[in-house]
């Protein structure tokens, strides 16, 4: 004779199937309102926007979460502001410089730089709380070629999400 606590769990692991997810994998959508990119047009180029959401996605999928389109079947909130701030100081634009020589092509070239800020937030649908955040801040460099860019950007995730270790529900 089947229990009714079997019955609750089958039922609850059809569930989530349907919704997507496997047994135990929470799943995570974006919260589109709550993606924000601002300044974009100082970076003069639109595909950094879907470059750093395409890294944040592929790391959290890395450490076990899975995507769902539709952030109605999702179980975490993932939201993120990007900001550029100010002028940088010329003594962060030498670190800068001595840390990522690949964007050094032409140092006669004048270079823009800027201080920037990028905040990631996972929460929780159930309850709508935090459950993981992080800020990142460092430098832009404007014209920055695509290559090392997209190299940089996933650096920079990668450490920014290193603090994240996902719940098995």
């Amino acid at each position: 004779m089947v229990s009714l606590r079997s019955l609750i769990f089958a039922a609850t692991a059809l569930f989530a199937l349907s919704a997507g997810a496997e047994p135990g994998v929470k799943t995570f959508g974006w919260v589109t309102q709550n993606m924000h990119f601002y300044d974009a047009p100082r970076l003069g180029n639109e595909s950094i926007k879907g470059q750093l959401e395409s890294s944040i996605q592929r790391e959290l999928e890395r450490k076990g979460l899975k995507f769902v389109s539709s952030i109605d079947t999702a179980d975490l909130a993932l939201s993120y502001v990007a900001v550029l701030e100010n002028a940088a100081e010329p003594d962060e634009v030498a670190v800068f410089w001595a840390e990522n020589p690949d964007i050094a092509q032409n140092p006669d070239r004048p270079h823009k730089f800027e201080r920037g800020m990028l905040f990631v937030k996972l929460a929780d649908k159930a309850t709508n709380k935090t459950v993981w955040k992080n800020t990142y801040r460092g430098l832009v460099a404007l014209d920055m070629p695509d290559s090392p860019r997209q190299k940089r950007l996933h650096q920079i995730v990668v450490s920014l999400l290193a603090s994240y270790t996902p719940q098995i529900r």
